[in-house]
C-alpha cells in the first residue's frame, strides 16, 4: 500500500492507496485513516451496554462496525460507496480492502527514546 499525506475536503489526512481487481480490470482504492473523533463516533454506534445483574454486558455489532469503518475511510472506488455495496463485493476484493483499512488504521508503536 502506498501512503501519503494529502488534502481531502479540505482537511490534511493519511491516505493509502491499493490496487484491487474489480470486475476483470485493476482499479485503485483509496482509503484515509480516520481521525480520533470518527473512530470513536462509529464505535459508539456499534456497542450497546446492558447491566446484567451487576455486570455490565457488552456487545460489539462486529459486521456494522466493520461496514460504518469502510464506508467512512473509502474516498475512491470503482463502485459507489454505500454499506450495501462493500457488503456486496466479492470477498478477496472486500479483505484485500479491509486489510489495508486496518494496516492505515492500527496505531504504530512510537519508540520511547531516553
Amino acid at each position: 500500500m502506498e501512503i501519503q499525506k494529502r488534502e481531502v475536503n479540505g482537511k490534511l489526512r493519511t491516505v493509502g492507496t491499493i490496487e484491487v481487481e474489480f470486475d476483470n480490470k485493476t482499479e485503485v482504492v483509496e482509503l484515509i485513516k480516520l481521525t480520533f473523533g470518527e473512530d470513536l463516533k462509529i464505535r459508539n454506534q456499534c456497542t450497546s451496554v446492558k447491566l446484567v445483574g451487576n455486570q455490565p454486558d457488552i456487545k460489539i455489532d462486529q459486521e456494522k462496525m466493520t461496514l460504518l469503518n469502510l464506508t467512512k475511510s473509502i474516498i475512491k472506488a470503482p463502485f459507489e460507496i454505500t454499506q450495501e455495496n462493500i457488503s456486496d463485493l466479492d470477498k478477496d476484493v472486500a479483505t484485500e480492502i479491509l486489510s489495508a483499512f486496518n494496516e492505515l488504521n492500527t496505531p504504530s508503536e512510537k519508540k520511547k527514546s531516553n
